[in-house]
Parts: structure tokens; C-alpha cells; sequence
């Protein structure tokens, strides 16, 4: 690929009329977005930006957010995408963290007790800039262009580095080439474009010549009227979006057959749910798994390889994939162990954290912190996050197994199973929302039917919605928290 500026792909399409990007009622073609970006960088010069300075980016999905990225890579900046559902004083927690010089935002946010220059950014502002010549900055493919903020569990922000080649690369290797992306494709960007799938996914028309459409925030109902309104082809969920849509596919409301190819990321759908989709849906139906660090690391069709259903994929191309235990040893195929990964997209380290970027790697191969295994035909199953592997009485219990049995319970919309200390032991606590309400003694009695006596929750707490995190995943965290506040009330 002799590109290795995303700026490059726009300037081979500056003066195209097609359609971009749509925002809501608004449309961007290719020329008005190249426009735009050149008076966004000409706007950051005069605000005291200089190249290879770090600035920070606090948007919603917008087209100030993508504007601020082209512009950022024309003039060799490091962007620190940040998520706007965090408190401010967690956004400055960050800031301090990380220490970029500028804020770019277009959001109403006062900055107190920080050295980082705050700069107010809207389309209206971008709109009335000049739009003169600017000098494109020499960078090296291997410079840092994203840190992201997205990864870990706790307050402390544990920033992932990617340079502008391993982006430009994981765009192809990962959407277009996997996914056969051509320009007359409509793609929907429902995720959150701070997170690196939705980041990803909203360059796709610069690298593609294909349409985006972005809606600032997903809702069920939203997603599918609108890929039956603009004719959506291709789409890449989370897994518990994809959950949330079921129950309206279900009643065929929605004309959902421009659909040529649906993608399931972050954790496992259960096999009961890939096979309804399988029998609603005429499109391709895949799932992924990947992470922040390494991307994706494994693809399945569902509809090709049906006999693999459980399965999350075969490794990609020039992606190794090892499951190993806990002393580093490779294991046989239906061993579980920690998945681990050596790919040429993996991320450049943790942002000044170098012991903690040693400690995540055994040689090549970075280890997940993932459970899973392979089988005899090399494909990857996925069992849940190490972390959340819970020991009852002595053995091992996985929630993704429990999981998968509650949720094939009829009228069960979505479920997460938790593991807290109670007496000195494991209880297993499995909170889930339904369609009605479900009596527990018939969920537990169902649950004694399906597992094995150690695996059935201690308790069952049904609750109108699972708490979520800002990409959608349900926040385990949050559900432990809530039950012991319950149990302490």
C-alpha cells in the first residue's frame, strides 16, 4: 500500500460529488469534506497548534469529530479521542493523565485546574474558516496518531497507542478486504466514534469511496429504520445491540433487506440467538473477536460454516492465535486457556507505561487476558474474560455457559452473570430483563434442567435493563456493586 497518510485516500477523492457521510438531515460529499478539512487545520494553526503537538478530542458522533481527525492527520498531530459520557472530573483526570496540549470540543464544558488549552469547535465555526493552502506535514507511517482511552477496568486510564500505518492497515484488513467493502455500500456508524471500532468505522468512506451513515446515539428502534430508510448494507454491532434488535425482527416491522452483511463483535452471542438471526435474516452474519490492542483477531460466516456456530472465527490472515496456561505453555486443541495473539496490527504499547506493556506480551504474543479455545480444525471459542472466571466450591464455572442457558429461557432478553463473596465462598448471581416478568423458582428449575448443579445462580434478580457501558457491553462491575448495595440495604 503506497498510501500512508488516511489525508492521501481524501485527496484522491476531493473533487467527487458522491455522498460521504450523512448526519441526520445533512449530507457530506467527498469535496465538501476535503474543503472542510483543510479549513479545520487551517483553523487549529491559528489557534497556536503546531505538528506533532497531542490535542484531545471531546465529540458525540458528529462531523466536527471526523473533521478534527482528517485535519489532526494533515498536520501530524496525536489525537486522544475522549468519551463524553464521563463525568468532567474524570475528563480531567485524563487530561492530567495524558497531558495534551489542546481540547477540541463542541460541547458546553468550562476547564479549571488543567494546563490543557480549551478550543470550541463547531460546523458552523469550520464552515466560516479559510480555505487556503496548508502545508502537510512529513510523518512517519510509525508515528503515534490515536491513544486511546477505552481500555480498562478502572478509574486510571490505560492509554493504547496506534500509529497512522497500523490504523490505515486494520481498516483494510479488518472491514474492507474482510468484508468486500465497494463504493456503492451504505455502512451505519452506530458506535460511539471515541471507541476504536466506531473511530475505525468512520474513516471507512475515506479509504472505501463507499457512504456512512452516523447516528449520534444507537437505539433499537433508531438502527433499524434507519438501514430500511437509507438502504443500509453493512453494519458491525456489539453484541448486545444485535440482542436488543431481536425482539423487532422478530415482528418483521422493518424492511431490513438492503442488508448484505451484519457483524457481531465484543462477547459471544448465545448459540440459540445466532440461529434465530441465521433463520430471520437473509445477509451474511458474522461474528469477530478481537480487542483494542490487537483488533480483530478472528472472523466466522455463520451462514457458510452453520456446523461452527458457537465458534468466534478462524484467525485472520497472518494472525496466530495460541492458547496457553498459566505458566506459558501452548495447550491441545479443547485445552481452555488464555488466548494469545501475534498479529501485525497489534498496538504500539501503552502510552508511558513500559513495564505494564512488557508484562502484557510472552515474546510476540499478547496475551488477552481472554479465555478460550481452539479446535482440531483451528478454529477460535471464546469463554469469557479471564477476570471474571469464577471458582464455586473448586471448580471453574464460566458465565458465558450459564449465560447462554438463561438466555434460551422464553421471553429472556438479556442476562450477565456475576460471581461475589458471601461467607468466605463464590455465589454465582445471575441478573436478567425479560419480556415479562419471570417467576424465579421457573428460571431456577429450567437452570437445574440445563447445568450442572454447581453452575446455577444462587439468585435470580430480574431488572427493566442491564446497566451498559459507553460501546453497549454490559457492566459486570456495575451489576456486582448493585447487589451488594441490595444485600446491604
Amino acid at each position: 500500500m503506497k498510501e500512508i497518510r488516511i489525508f492521501d485516500f481524501l485527496l484522491d477523492k476531493k473533487h467527487s460529488k458522491a455522498v460521504a457521510y450523512e448526519f441526520g438531515n445533512k449530507t457530506f460529499s467527498f469535496n465538501e469534506i476535503y474543503n472542510l478539512t483543510i479549513k479545520t487545520a487551517n483553523i487549529l494553526l491559528s489557534k497556536g497548534i503546531k505538528p506533532k503537538d497531542t490535542i484531545a478530542l471531546l465529540f458525540d458522533n458528529s462531523p466536527e469529530f471526523i473533521l478534527s481527525v482528517l485535519a489532526s492527520d494533515v498536520l501530524c498531530l496525536r489525537t486522544i479521542p475522549i468519551n463524553t459520557k464521563l463525568s468532567k472530573e474524570q475528563i480531567l483526570q485524563i487530561l492530567e493523565e495524558l497531558k495534551p496540549k489542546f481540547l477540541l470540543t463542541n460541547l458546553s464544558i468550562q476547564l479549571t485546574s488543567t494546563d490543557t488549552e480549551l478550543i470550541h469547535l463547531d460546523l458552523e465555526t469550520i464552515k466560516e474558516g479559510y480555505l487556503k493552502q496548508v502545508d502537510i506535514q512529513k510523518c512517519s507511517p510509525d508515528e503515534p496518531f490515536l491513544i486511546s482511552t477505552t481500555s480498562g477496568s478502572t478509574s486510571k486510564p490505560k492509554p493504547i497507542v496506534l500509529s497512522t500505518s497500523t490504523k490505515i492497515k486494520r481498516a483494510f484488513e479488518t472491514v474492507i478486504d474482510l468484508y468486500k467493502v465497494k463504493d456503492e455500500d451504505v455502512l451505519i456508524v452506530s458506535t460511539p466514534m471515541y471507541h476504536t471500532l466506531g473511530f475505525r468505522l468512520s474513516l471507512i468512506p475515506i479509504y472505501s469511496g463507499c457512504k456512512a451513515v452516523i447516528i449520534d446515539k444507537f437505539e433499537p428502534q433508531d438502527w433499524l429504520y434507519t438501514v430500511s430508510i437509507k438502504k443500509v448494507s453493512l453494519s458491525i454491532l456489539v453484541s448486545s445491540q444485535i440482542r436488543s434488535i431481536l425482539p423487532y425482527i422478530r415482528k418483521g416491522e422493518y424492511d431490513l433487506s438492503s442488508l448484505r452483511c451484519l457483524v457481531s463483535s465484543s462477547s459471544s452471542l448465545s448459540k440459540v440467538e445466532k440461529e434465530e438471526i441465521l433463520n430471520l435474516l437473509s445477509c451474511d452474519f458474522h461474528e469477530m473477536y478481537g480487542t483494542s490492542e490487537t483488533s480483530t483477531v478472528s472472523d466466522i460466516n455463520l451462514r457458510e460454516f452453520r456446523a461452527k456456530i458457537e465458534s468466534v472465527g478462524y484467525p485472520l490472515k497472518n494472525v496466530e492465535v495460541a492458547i496457553i496456561d498459566h505458566q506459558g505453555n501452548k495447550l491441545k486443541p479443547k485445552e481452555v486457556g488464555e488466548i494469545a495473539v501475534k498479529t501485525p496490527l497489534i498496538f504500539s504499547g501503552y502510552l508511558n507505561m513500559e513495564q505494564e506493556t512488557k508484562r502484557a506480551f510472552l515474546g510476540d504474543y499478547f496475551l488477552t487476558g481472554d479465555l478460550g479455545y481452539m479446535d482440531e480444525d483451528g478454529f477460535l471459542y471464546y469463554k469469557g474474560r479471564k477476570k471474571f472466571l469464577y471458582k464455586v466450591g473448586a471448580i471453574n464455572v464460566f458465565p458465558e455457559d450459564v449465560e447462554s442457558v438463561i438466555l434460551s429461557y422464553n421471553g429472556i432478553k438479556e442476562c450477565a452473570v456475576v460471581g461475589v463473596q458471601e461467607g468466605g465462598e463464590t455465589k454465582l448471581i445471575a441478573f436478567y430483563s425479560a419480556e415479562d416478568e419471570i417467576r424465579e423458582s421457573e428460571l431456577r428449575k429450567f437452570c437445574f434442567q440445563k447445568l450442572a448443579t454447581y453452575q446455577v445462580p444462587y439468585k435470580f434478580i430480574q431488572l427493566e435493563e442491564l446497566p451498559k457501558n459507553h460501546v453497549g457491553k454490559i457492566d459486570r462491575r456495575a451489576l456486582e456493586c448493585y447487589f451488594r448495595e441490595r444485600e446491604y440495604e
